[in-house]
């Protein structure tokens, strides 16, 4: 049997799959392991774009653990090693008793924020939300019923116009023709005014979505990464406030999901599979839209750390400007993707503003414990992040 021939660019091969022979890709491939190749195997490079995967590995989003591997050797374990007096290690223990207690300061952001769901969940805390986004669904959708006579009746005017014109000049008569120009102006802005939800995500299917893909793709799962580049904060750097977007996230999404479940709406692909979104559907109905209430929430509950620190009127001013445009195009940028309706994303930036209101509500003072209630906590460390 022959042999094969042995590759005559070792090296250059070695560079392709990164990290062979001792080299190592270099920029954003250079997480979680080094290996690149996870982008290429299947629809595994479409989870690394719509799950952030490779900021997960340096930011922590997912776990918050920090994304590293630690490998051991097989005849001589890390924990069969012994200290200077021969003494194995694992036999030197820490002290533990009835008072030991899990550090506070390893509970990790994303963990963290579930121990404040039973300060929000309290009885009553969606009577403030639930007429508003009931009138915002209904007023959307009865608009939704009412377009196709409207564009019918545009369609209809345009068209009388269109022959007005014509016959105007069959017979020279000038006035007649701008007559019915004006005529054909009106119709096509009635027709226009006449789209329904499903007429505009078309439209922006066709318009925005080659130039919004990067960012509806990196958007898909989670976004705190892009709050965190507005803010040029890192999980290290600012660690309460990165607790405190994990907070919003978590409340928000919860937020939405117990409305999404009462309205039930189709997603707009149901509608019109045309549409055919970029990334899968999430698994749950439309209304609110989950991103717009978590992006608008975490912007509500910065807005409150800033309001507590020391920053600056001018220093704030810019950052609430840019996280404000920031959760608008969070949100857009899912209409785009055929995901949601623009209703949808109204819904969430009122279910955001009703949830931030309950939050916000919550005492400041000690409970009959002696305790302080977690979330003005979360606020008030955010806050000494921020001078």
């Amino acid at each position: 049997m022959p042999v094969p021939a042995p590759d005559p660019r070792p090296l250059d091969r070695a560079a392709a799959f990164g990290g062979a022979a001792g080299l190592k890709p270099a920029g954003r491939l250079a997480t979680l392991g080094d290996y690149p190749m996870t982008g290429n195997t299947g629809n595994t490079g479409n989870t690394g774009n719509t799950g952030n995967t490779g900021n997960t590995g340096n930011t922590g989003i997912s776990g918050d653990g920090g994304g590293w591997l630690l490998a051991d050797r097989v005849d001589l374990p890390f924990v069969a090693s012994r200290n200077a007096a021969n003494k194995p290690i694992s036999d030197i223990r820490r002290p533990v008793d009835a008072t030991t207690r899990f550090p506070r300061r390893n509970w990790t952001a994303r963990w963290n924020a579930w121990l404040l769901l039973d300060e929000f969940v309290q009885p009553g805390w969606d009577t403030a939300a639930t007429p508003v986004l009931k009138g915002i669904i209904d007023a959307a959708e009865a608009a939704n019923a009412a377009a196709p006579a409207a564009k019918a009746a545009a369609t209809a005017d345009l068209q009388k116009a269109a022959a007005d014109k014509a016959a105007a000049e069959a017979a020279n008569n000038d006035p007649g023709v701008l007559a019915a120009d004006a005529a054909m102006a009106a119709a096509f802005l009635a027709l226009e005014a006449a789209a329904d939800e499903i007429d505009q995500l078309v439209i922006a299917a066709k318009d925005e979505r080659p130039d919004a893909m990067g960012e509806i793709l990196s958007q898909d799962v989670e976004f705190i990464t892009d709050f965190m580049a507005v803010l040029d904060m890192k999980p290290g750097s600012h660690p309460k406030t990165f607790r405190v977007l994990h907070i919003a996230s978590l409340i928000g999404s919860f937020a939405a999901l117990h409305f999404k479940a009462i309205h039930e709406r189709v997603r707009p692909a149901w509608v019109c599979p045309a549409l055919m979104p970029p990334v899968p559907d999430p698994g749950h109905s439309a209304f609110p839209s989950g991103h717009a209430t978590q992006a608008h929430l975490m912007v509500a509950c910065l807005k409150e750390v800033f309001d507590a620190s020391a920053l600056g009127a001018s220093d704030k001013d810019a950052l609430l400007a840019a996280l404000d445009a920031l959760a608008a195009r969070v949100a857009r940028n899912r209409e785009i993707a055929g995901l949601h309706y623009p209703s949808d994303s109204a819904g969430g930036i009122a279910l955001a503003a009703a949830v931030h209101a309950v939050l916000a509500a919550i005492p400041k003072t000690k409970d009959a414990a002696g305790n302080f209630k977690r979330y003005p906590v979360a606020i008030a460390e955010a806050a000494g992040e921020w001078p």
